[in-house]
């Protein structure tokens, strides 16, 4: 036999009475204010929205003290409004929340109600015990109602229908700092009271807020085309059209021309192991309401897609749909995505971050019932197709993100600093406690418009230390590092290559990818890759040969390769703070000789006989190299802004080196490692030649023009003067 546990208060309790209504009934005292939001969430269909008022009994009537019509989040404006409207010293009595027509259409569907109370105490009592629980009460098997009441004198719930939990931390806990008595007791008619006894008098109750029972409830939520019950939510948040139709419609595809039907491919794979991963996919995908049985009498038409396994990085395997045959059909289009260089640019040293992950992100989205037929597929006689939009869509990161951003727009309004990549998000506030609020806000909201959140994958606490996109940021340090399993990943492969004597451009590629995933991450990343690049190059031709063919290992590339399994290199780590230059230098070269100046400082030289006969991109780098060489004791451990009227360079010294031009790659190889060793950032900016006429004319051998020649720049003198126009 299960017992509810009962507390008790020892003084000022009422008598539960019974009506048909389904209401809870709350005694408390002196009470200054009372917030209430409530939600309806249905994952198949959209629920009523019912009318919910708080009322007070007043000489034996009830009174209104708010009424919600609409369902709002308990953070938003116009709730504070609605709770403004009962502030106040409120007379001793009773509470009572009144909820009219209660429905629940399937198993799926939860109503649940959140209070949270202002109050102010009449004691003058100290030092009083804080206990933290939650309660919940039921309507009925399908129908779940959550409340928290927090209050400083007395909080006593009755309940309707139902059994009542009381959740607590643990007994020896409470009694420790309470010294309070269970009491096992007292069922009412056919309604429970929940009660507990405390050995002081004018206890302190605070019940854990709503937002740890949401995320708890959130657990067992079916993702499949949640979204579509949502669409009044999302409505509050955006008035874009496209959204719209897709979150209340599902997605319709775009083709550049209609798929044709492709007859039953039926996804047959012979190693039993790798099967029954699919088996078990399938079998997921089912129970979250992401794919659904074809009818009988649409079978074998439409577009049918085949399963394949991939191998995890620990063990296993990871079922895909193979969609690239669809994805030729699609219309599609490129877009900008949050990057991690993006990122790392936005935060600052002291910042706090907290990181998001949606669970089964695009299983939200619904797929428009029509175009379902485009992504089915077929295993052991059983026919399937999407009804949510499955991973391995072409358009499915843009539909995705541009959904999202609806949602990062509305946060940003609110001034809520927060960056998405898909399902990955990060939120950062210089405020630890801002960044709390701002972080139960960003969750309601998530929530109220149908988002599961992945809690195992998401850090909801502050902190300054966090791992994010393969990056670990320590913004206390002001420091951003490759993260451990992206460095062991790199390390493997690389170790596995080393081996060998003829490697597949493909092994070649996806190492060259796994270095550029730590370009904002290493220190001169880009540089390092350059030898690995170059010999790819010289052996693979990217638009003619496979992605088989094999690549001779030169014995050279080894060093080259071992450097990226030095942990030392590669977890050194980069600073976050972005690049303030302390100096600039200018350079300019021609066939006579080269000059710079830095500051009131200036230099110059002339060329060799044969260094005359080099490319005159040459010429200019190596004006760089000169100049830097020469103010050498200046720019030390300092950061430096490099003006010149040379693209190319431009281009060599901000993207460390380059492909086409191996002598202007060594001669940027040579530059950045003297740079780094001295402790010099260097960037280069492009000057026109025009305005690049100190160091023009040191590196023609002529006289410096003086600064009484200058004169101001008319184009922008007329700027001026149209915004400022001359008073007459």
């Amino acid at each position: 036999m299960k017992f509810v546990w009962l507390w008790t208060v020892l003084w000022n309790i009422l008598p539960l009475s019974l009506t048909a209504q389904k209401y809870i009934t709350i005694n408390v005292n002196d009470i200054d204010g009372l917030a209430i939001t409530c939600s309806i969430i249905n994952s198949d269909q959209l629920a009523e929205k019912h009318l919910i008022q708080l009322q007070r009994k007043k000489n034996n009537m009830f009174e209104t003290v708010i009424s919600i019509n609409r369902i709002g989040i308990l953070w938003k404006d116009e709730v504070f409004k609605k709770r403004a409207t009962a502030n106040g010293s409120l007379e001793e009595g009773e509470l009572r929340l009144f909820i009219d027509k209660v429905q629940c259409f399937t198993d799926f569907t939860e109503y649940r109600c959140y209070m949270e109370g202002i109050l102010n105490p009449t004691s003058t009592q100290k030092n009083l015990p804080e206990i933290n629980d939650t309660v919940t009460w039921s309507y009925s098997d399908t129908c779940t109602c959550i409340g928290h009441l927090g209050t400083e004198r007395t909080a006593v719930i009755f309940c309707k229908k139902g059994k009542v939990s009381c959740r607590k931390e643990s007994k020896d806990y409470y009694r420790k700092r309470t010294k309070f008595q269970f009491k096992r007791f007292l069922q009412r008619s056919n309604s429970w009271l929940c009660t507990r006894s405390f050995g002081v008098s004018l206890p302190k109750v605070i019940l854990t807020d709503q937002l740890e029972t949401r995320l708890e409830l959130q657990k067992s939520a079916k993702v499949g085309c949640r979204i579509i019950s949502y669409h009044r939510e999302w409505m509050e948040i955006t008035s874009d059209d496209w959204i719209l139709k897709i979150v209340q419609e599902g997605l319709k595809l775009v083709f550049i021309k209609h798929p044709p039907n492709t007859g039953v491919r039926i996804t047959n794979v012979q190693d039993v192991v790798q099967r029954q991963c699919i088996l078990e996919e399938i079998e997921s995908l089912l129970e979250k309401h992401a794919i659904e049985i074809v009818p009988k009498t649409q079978e074998g038409q439409g577009f049918y897609s085949t399963f394949f396994v991939v191998p995890k990085r620990d063990e296993g395997y990871r079922p895909i749909l193979n969609l690239k045959p669809l994805n030729i059909f699609l219309q599609n289009q490129h877009f900008k995505m949050e990057s991690l260089r993006s990122i790392i640019q936005a935060l600052n040293v002291g910042d706090y971050v907290a990181s998001i992950d949606l669970k089964d992100a695009y299983l939200h989205v619904a797929i428009y019932p029509e175009d379902r037929k485009y992504l089915r597929f077929c295993i052991d006689n059983i026919h399937y197709q999407f009804r949510s939009m499955p991973f391995g869509l072409a358009t499915a990161p843009i539909v995705f993100t541009k959904l999202m951003g609806a949602i990062g727009a509305h946060l940003r309004s609110q001034q809520i600093s927060i960056y998405m990549y898909l399902d990955d998000w990060l939120l950062k506030n210089a405020d630890r406690m801002t960044l709390v609020h701002q972080l139960r806000r960003t969750l309601f909201l998530l929530m109220d418009l149908g988002l599961v959140i992945n809690q195992s994958k998401s850090i909801l606490q502050p902190t300054q230390q966090i791992t994010y996109l393969g990056a670990l940021f320590n913004l206390q340090q002001g420091m951003v590092y490759p993260s451990l399993d992206r460095f062991l990943s790199l390390r493997g492969a690389i170790s596995t290559m080393v081996m060998e004597s003829f490697i597949p451009a493909r092994t070649f590629l996806r190492v060259l990818g796994l270095m550029a995933a730590c370009i904002d991450l290493v220190p001169l990343a880009r540089l390092k890759m350059r030898p690995i690049q170059f010999c790819l190059l010289s052996q693979w031709r990217p638009h003619v040969d496979e992605l088989d063919h094999l690549i001779q290992m030169d014995s050279f590339l080894i060093p080259h390769l071992l450097w990226w399994i030095e942990r030392g290199n590669v977890l050194a780590g980069t600073s976050i703070l972005s690049f303030r230059a302390d100096l600039t230098l200018w350079t300019d070269a021609s066939t006579y000789g080269w000059g710079a100046h830095l500051e009131d400082r200036n230099v110059s030289g002339k060329w060799t006989v044969i260094e005359q006969s080099s490319h005159i991109n040459l010429l200019e780098l190596s004006a760089v190299e000169n100049a830097l060489h020469h103010f050498r004791d200046n720019v030390k451990h300092r950061q430096v802004l490099l003006r010149t009227d040379n693209s190319t360079v431009v281009s060599y010294i901000n993207r460390q080196g380059g492909t086409k031009s191996a002598a202007l790659c060594v001669m940027t190889w040579r530059i950045l490692h003297w740079c780094h060793l001295l402790g010099i950032q260097l960037k280069a900016a492009h000057i026109s030649g025009k305005k690049n006429v100190i160091a023009d004319q040191l590196s023609r051998g002529r006289q410096i023009p003086k600064m009484t020649e200058w004169s101001l720049n008319q184009e922008i003198v007329q700027q001026i003067f149209r915004v400022f126009p001359l008073q007459t």
